[in-house]
């Protein structure tokens, strides 16, 4: 292989590294993005149905907490 044939090879590639870099950092800004936007969503439609119904959110919370707990205590008590 040429001194020439090599730097040609090392050029290629160092192209094809800058752009696979190039795309995955596009690639991380749209999911980063995407996701962004999704948890927003979900979290205005989560305070809007709090606040349209506060008493259910409240149960609804306390039984997660509830169901939490009892894991939790199945979970230390096995060992």
């Amino acid at each position: 292989m040429t001194t020439g044939t090599a730097e040609n090879t090392q050029e290629k590639l160092y192209e094809e590294f800058t752009t696979v870099v190039a795309e995955t950092e596009q690639l991380l800004k749209s999911v980063s993005t995407a996701g962004a936007q999704k948890a927003s969503a979900a979290a205005r439609s989560t305070d809007e149905y709090v606040h349209e119904n506060p008493w259910q959110a409240v149960g609804i919370a306390a039984a997660l907490a509830g169901l939490t707990g009892l894991i939790a205590g199945l979970l230390i008590a096995r060992r």
